[in-house]
């Protein structure tokens, strides 16, 4: 039986504190390695039960938080979608508070010597591309979901943008402006509001989307702080200066759905898997699910997906 255990740590904001889940089955006596997962823009880490479960019942130690501005991690709805109030790089502090995590866990099952890994969705891919410009010694793997690459002039003007805005509204206004612009040519042909659940951006899994588009916690819209931390950190993953930080003997899993927009349609994931091998990883590779959506850990194939990641961690052990 999978149990799942609360837990919650002072962010590294100094202020918030961070709600944290540990996934394991008690009837599995020898645990075989731990997962921290990081979840993506509106959402939280409860969307993650069912890939967490499995994944505990094939012994491993599951873990993972709720971002500042996400799921139970915030203190009001106003935060929804907010990090902070410093401008140079606020998601550092999302970076920050995976490693206070990782800490935490390494040190509760120090005596048992686990290999750690750790996993990334749509901008928390992005979050742990940056995490492992800093902190990836130790690893034993990282594998990135759904994510993409987008070009830097891009993410300079978005952040122009948001600067603006803020200055004239405040943090805090929710960025439907920079929402609207930042859904590119690759989402052409998509539905993004679940009006249309059949042709919805997320997946083919129509009442995972119902169950999406009915969680207030999952849609709500980024604060302008919300869109330029995004902006920011994925300028900051683009930079090879950056990525050349990488500890070259972490082995690299990149996967996402074949018809991803955040992945551009898999043009972007190609791009991002080019980047990591021109910067001399030792062992990189990546994966297109063909048909799939943005999100592959909820896809209607989503057990393929399970398996592979079991079996690319299973190699790395």
């Amino acid at each position: 039986m999978v149990s799942r255990e609360k837990g919650n740590f002072l962010s590294s904001d100094k202020r918030t504190k961070i709600v944290y889940y540990v996934w394991q089955d008690d009837e599995v006596e020898t645990k075989r390695g731990i997962l921290q997962m990081a979840h993506g823009m509106t959402e939280h880490i409860g969307r993650y039960d069912e890939f967490a479960t499995y994944m505990a019942e094939q012994g491993f130690i599951v873990v993972g938080n709720d971002h500042l501005g996400h799921g139970a991690s915030v203190v009001s709805k106003r935060e929804w979608g907010y990090f902070s109030e410093i401008e140079e790089h606020p998601m550092f502090l999302l970076v920050q508070d995976m490693h206070t995590l990782r800490g935490i866990i390494e040190e509760k099952y120090k005596s048992d010597n686990l290999p750690y890994f750790m996993l990334g969705h749509s901008m928390g891919s992005y979050v742990l591309r940056a995490y492992l410009c800093m902190h990836s010694d130790g690893l034993a793997g990282a594998i990135l979901v759904g994510t993409g690459k987008e070009e830097d002039s891009a993410m300079k003007l978005g952040m122009g943008i948001c600067k603006a805005l803020a200055k004239m509204l405040g943090w805090h206004h929710r960025g439907k402006l920079i929402k609207r612009l930042s859904a590119g040519p690759a989402y052409k042909g998509y539905n993004m509001d679940g009006s249309d659940i059949v042709n919805s951006w997320l997946s083919h899994n129509v009442e995972d989307i119902k169950n999406y588009f009915a969680d207030e916690r999952c849609t709500f819209t980024f604060t302008l702080n919300g869109y330029y931390a995004l902006m920011d950190v994925v300028l900051y993953d683009n930079q090879k200066e950056n990525i050349a930080k990488t500890n070259k003997d972490v082995p690299l899993f990149i996967i996402s759905g074949e018809k991803d927009p955040v992945g551009n349609l898999g043009v972007g994931v190609k791009e991002v898997y080019d980047m990591y091998e021109d910067a001399g990883m030792k062992d990189i590779t990546w994966k297109l699910y063909k048909d799939d959506r943005h999100e592959i850990l909820h896809e209607p194939d989503r057990d393929v997906v399970f398996k592979d990641i079991l079996s690319w961690i299973n190699v790395r052990l």
